[in-house]
């Protein structure tokens, strides 16, 4: 339908738009009071703003993005642009990406130096840049779940339907009220989910804790495998169903432990410390992580087996009351660093020390174990029948005893040296 060219869109005379109809029949553009007449813009007569003039020179948009050289897509790629997305030397080679070895960075101190961007990101290997999720939930809430049924609901529960799949502990829900550990199969709605196993305890309107989240075990130990160094691990909680094996040249460092203060329901950070904890089978000699090259209780058959350069640093580990043991460090010397790391809920102990050496130690927390905190030996050994190798080790053991649900009582401090041929 053509437009009334009598509707003008603004009062005639300068700086104002008189019309324009379907057919561009009539336009009255008055810039400074000259009037544009349609062969201004439409030289060749056929209907469409000439190029020249500002347009498109067609009457469709894909007509419309063809004419400008950018392709008929609707969502264009920028290679379309035939031109660098930064500044280079060579702005007419077409990139779909920034260009991290052209870009260049300089830190806002006196004396920096500039570097490129590429280098820059490659100054810290993080758990995001391997796959690593870290997105386990901790809480305490009103749970419901009764003996025989897997239908677990969860007063102010958030499950959403991309829970699936995810590991989950309910706290008093296994036999005789131990915690148990499953899978999410179903999703109802925020506040029900179907487990992938039956409970043994039914639990009726009780304030339990539950944990859930993706397994990290995995994509954890390939970055261990992969030989890489330490691996910054940010804060969160990272859920794991089976043991994380330390490599040669390998670690783990986090952002904080966690060092608690006796107070009710007192629980970790996931904003503010790096925590691994265990949402698996439990059993015999199970751990959460093993600094170690020989599996949990298995002695060393060669001095070339002891664990080397590797970095243990500022992080908690949570055992759930499944596993045995927190951190399992056996045999684990030569230009190693360890310290600042705490551990709870392990059903043997939470820290074990054995045949340590030639390594820095420091800064452990033990709490809530059902038999040991930090359990330290020593291991005697020889390399051949020359070499004799001395194991010494002293250490400082500040006790704290039970107290009451906000205060713990301090005790005394031992100090123990030893020295062994």
């Amino acid at each position: 339908m053509a437009v009334p060219n009598t509707l003008a869109a603004l009062q005639p005379g300068a700086h104002s738009l008189e019309l324009l109809d379907e057919n561009f029949a009539y336009l009255d553009a008055r810039i400074g009071g000259n009037p544009m007449l349609k062969t201004d813009y439409d030289t060749n007569a056929d209907g469409k703003v000439d190029l020249a003039a500002g347009g498109t020179g067609a009457s469709t948009a894909a007509d419309a993005r063809t004419n400008l050289g950018l392709g008929s897509a609707a969502v264009l790629d920028a290679t379309a642009f035939g031109a660098s997305l930064i500044d280079d030397a060579d702005a007419s080679a077409a990139r779909t990406t920034l260009d991290a070895a052209q870009s260049t960075w300089t830190q806002p101190v006196s004396g920096a130096v500039e570097r490129t961007v590429h280098e820059k990101l490659g100054d810290l290997l993080t758990a995001e840049d391997l796959g690593i999720v870290g997105d386990g939930v901790v809480e305490e809430k009103v749970i419901s779940i009764s003996s025989g049924s897997p239908v677990l609901t969860v007063t102010g529960g958030a499950f959403t339907a991309d829970d699936v799949g995810k590991l989950i502990l309910v706290y008093g829900a296994g036999t005789a009220g131990a915690p148990l550990a499953s899978t999410i199969s179903v999703y109802t709605s925020a506040t029900q989910i179907t487990l992938a196993n039956n409970a043994a305890t039914t639990v009726t309107a009780t304030s339990k804790q539950i944990a859930y989240g993706t397994d990290d075990a995995a994509a954890i130990n390939a970055a261990m495998s992969a030989q890489v160094g330490p691996i910054r691990f940010n804060p969160g909680v990272y859920i794991v169903s089976s043991e994380v094996a330390i490599n040669d040249h390998s670690g783990i460092v986090g952002t904080s432990a966690h060092w608690k203060r006796r107070k009710v329901q007192h629980r970790y950070d996931k904003d503010a410390s790096t925590v691994f904890k265990y949402i698996g089978a439990g059993g015999s000699n199970t751990c959460v992580v093993r600094a170690s090259n020989m599996a949990v209780g298995v002695e060393i058959a060669t001095p070339n087996d002891d664990l080397l350069n590797y970095a243990l640093r500022d992080f908690h580990v949570d055992a759930s009351n499944i596993a045995e043991f927190g951190l399992y460090s056996y045999r684990a010397g030569n230009c190693a660093s360890q310290g600042n790391i705490t551990a709870e809920c392990a059903k043997v102990a939470n820290i074990v020390h054995i045949g340590q050496y030639a390594a820095e130690f420091g800064a452990f927390g033990a709490y809530e174990s059902e038999n040991m905190g930090v359990a330290c030996g020593i291991d005697l050994f020889s390399w051949g029948s020359v070499e004799n190798t001395n194991f010494a080790f002293k250490a400082y053991y500040h006790t704290c005893n039970n107290g009451t649900a906000a205060n713990f009582v301090e005790g005394s401090g031992i100090t123990q040296a030893e020295s062994q041929p």
